[in-house]
């Protein structure tokens, strides 16, 4: 589906309405929560479960990796459920698995149940964070999910970047369970505003999708009855999903980029430490440069309305190679180091928003439901072996090699962008 035209303020700052921004504050919710307290505040946990306990980073980031294969596993109960029930019944539970699975941990302490805790964490989070999120924005935003997708995943940004700080703060001062009880008291809020608040659709709260009002309400109704007749007979079944090679691209080519983006940021402290950096500069980076992740999560929506989702990508895309290049060629010096790394994370930022967006862009707003879960499946696993892949490289060879890796990937997977259609091949229905 073509993206919305639009012009002037707009350009930069969406009028979804009140109840459009109401769905944009939740998405920016769940994707704060995304990897919640025990995940996005591991960095802090290493040194203090460790010192308290004795644990090692090994064993924590051990239940990290599992979590995160659960995750995926998780798709394939999240899809179906999500279009028995809706997305907001899917994030609702998501949201109170997420925060019961943190008080596992905050009252019973041990490397099990830090493993119960996050595995659990991770099955749950992929409903609201990965699910929900995605069909909101198919349903309520479908020719301006790129803005909506950027606002959203600001909340992932924000949470990399204030979870670990509050944690920290808060668990010498306070102690690890009232810590975690306040966490999981944030997510069941959040539950509550879901079921408070929340519609699958806007049709269902009296609103246009996009905030659109070139056709009556009469009309929209109308139409979200044909849509609802479509969905029953929908020729997109799971084997056809499967069998179109436009899932396999998406899936591959937006998939690779975003393991780059998980091998280049987990393996920055050693790299600029092979360039002859201090491990304290990296970590600095990676603390301080937060606010360019917020910058790029905006300018991903913006990008994305204007030029188009693929566009936008390969854009995007063309920024985190020059970054690479930047390290390789002049990554000791440090302004350079700086530069490149902000760079990067802005153009990562970007190009968390645009997957779901480009989902959209081919399959539609009625056909979204069947195929996000079958896309999202391969992406993941994908997505997954950023940190392990790059690692195992720069073992076998040099940091240095592993970003040429990360630069032929990244251009392979422009190949693949420019391989899938800008068309949608999904429904037709007006508003769709």
């Amino acid at each position: 589906m073509e993206q919305k035209k639009v012009s002037g303020i707009r350009t930069y700052l969406p009028a979804f309405g009140l109840k459009g921004w109401g769905i944009a504050l939740m998405g920016i919710a769940f994707y704060y929560f995304y990897q919640g307290p025990l995940h996005f505040a591991i960095n802090f946990y290493y040194g203090y479960l460790g010192e308290v306990y004795g644990w090692t980073n090994s064993q924590l980031a051990a239940a990290i990796t599992i979590g995160q294969l659960v995750g995926v596993l998780g798709i394939f109960i999240w899809g179906p459920l999500n279009k028995k029930i809706g997305s907001k019944g899917v994030a609702i539970i998501g949201l109170i698995g997420g925060a019961c699975s943190t008080m596992i941990f905050a009252f019973a302490p041990s490397i099990p149940t830090f493993y119960i805790a996050v595995i659990v964490f991770c099955f749950f989070a992929v409903a609201y964070s990965q699910i929900a999120v995605a069909t909101f924005a198919a349903n309520w935003f479908p020719r301006t999910r790129g803005m909506y997708m950027g606002m959203a995943t600001m909340g992932l940004t924000i949470g990399n970047a204030t979870v670990t700080l509050i944690t920290s703060k808060m668990v010498p001062k306070f102690g690890l369970k009232p810590t975690l009880i306040m966490w999981s008291t944030l997510m069941v809020v959040v539950a509550v505003l879901v079921a408070l608040f929340a519609k699958n659709n806007p049709e269902e709260a009296g609103a246009w999708p996009d905030n659109d009002r070139s056709v009556t309400m009469e009309e929209l109704m109308a139409e979200a009855k044909a849509a609802e007749e479509y969905k029953k007979h929908s020729p997109w079944t799971v084997g056809a999903v499967l069998s179109c090679k436009y899932t396999w691209t998406i899936a591959i080519g937006w998939g690779i980029c975003m393991m780059c983006a998980g091998g280049f940021l987990g393996q920055l402290v050693p790299t600029l430490a092979s360039f002859g950096h201090t491990p304290e500069f990296g970590i600095m980076l990676l603390t301080t440069l937060w606010p360019t992740g917020v910058l790029g999560n905006w300018l991903g929506g913006v990008v994305d309305n204007k030029f188009g989702t693929r566009t936008a990508s390969i854009i995007f895309v063309c920024f985190e190679i020059a970054a690479c290049l930047g390290l390789i060629f002049a990554g000791a010096n440090s302004a350079v180091a700086t530069l490149c790394t902000g760079t990067f994370m802005a153009a990562m930022s970007a190009f968390s928003n645009v997957t779901v967006s480009m989902v959209t862009n081919v399959f539609g707003r009625q056909d979204f439901e069947n195929a996000w879960p079958v896309v999202s499946v391969p992406f993941k696993v994908i997505e997954s072996f950023g940190v392990l892949l790059i690692s195992m490289i720069a073992t076998a060879s040099a940091f240095k090699t592993s970003y040429v890796a990360m630069v032929a990937l990244l251009v392979l997977a422009i190949v693949l962008m420019l391989m899938t259609t800008t068309e949608q091949i999904g429904s037709k229905i007006h508003g769709a």
